[in-house]
């Protein structure tokens, strides 16, 4: 997916797709742009800032984002032609989302955040009907910052010093102190590949990165 520009709220993008690894790309669908370029019949709608896109398999895909009031969240089931929206809708003030990871052809996490008058609170969706019906979880304080999807039940949250681990799916959640300040790094910048062994990236005022490497859950860290 690439991005055509945005301009007041709006975001146009061109989806391709590739077969030979990265060596040719075919275009599937492009929105039309601020500019005036037309897009192609069922392209991704305009509206709203786009956080990114996924596909559960070959034929189905998601394009998840964000407005002042609400969430995008549209479907491709032809391989990314066409898409729609899927008329999603949360009960709360102003929520966003991030392109879910699909454990199977049904299973399906969705990281986000519902708004509140105060900020806004992480937030999990899961769906496990191929995504008709999406249901939100929230850890038991409410928190902002990173969060790491590592199964369709085993999930991290970060805020602060604090981690929140859960290992079905929201039922039961875990408090982990940590020796890093998790809550202050980018939403993408945190990945477990279990509930032990995982991965930050911290940035300094100027940028400059670092990363750190934790084998027991987050407790402690290591300078890679």
């Amino acid at each position: 997916m690439v991005d055509n520009g945005a301009a007041g709220g709006s975001d146009a993008v061109t989806i391709y797709r590739t077969t030979d690894a990265g060596r040719r790309w075919v275009l599937l669908a492009r929105s039309p742009t601020p500019a005036g370029r037309p897009g192609t019949r069922g392209a991704p709608s305009v509206g709203c800032e786009k956080t990114g896109f996924s596909f559960s398999g070959p034929a189905q895909g998601w394009i998840t984002g964000y407005c002042a009031m609400g969430m995008v969240l549209q479907e491709s089931v032809d391989g990314g032609r066409i898409w729609r929206e899927t008329g999603i809708r949360v009960d709360d003030w102003g929520i966003d989302e991030f392109p879910p990871r699909f454990f199977g052809p049904e299973t399906g996490v969705m990281a986000g955040g519902v708004g509140t008058r105060t900020g806004v609170d992480d937030t999990v969706f899961t769906t496990t009907d191929a995504g008709v019906r999406w249901i939100a979880h929230r850890p038991p304080r409410a928190t902002s910052g990173p969060i790491d999807v590592i199964s369709g039940t085993t999930w991290l949250i970060a805020r602060g010093e604090t981690l929140y681990l859960t290992r079905d799916a929201g039922a039961d959640w875990t408090t982990i102190r940590s020796s890093l300040p998790l809550g202050s790094i980018d939403a993408s910048a945190l990945d477990f590949v279990n509930a032990s062994d995982g991965w930050a990236l911290t940035f300094t005022p100027d940028l400059a990165g670092t990363l750190w490497h934790t084998t027991d859950g987050g407790r402690s860290w290591k300078q890679v």
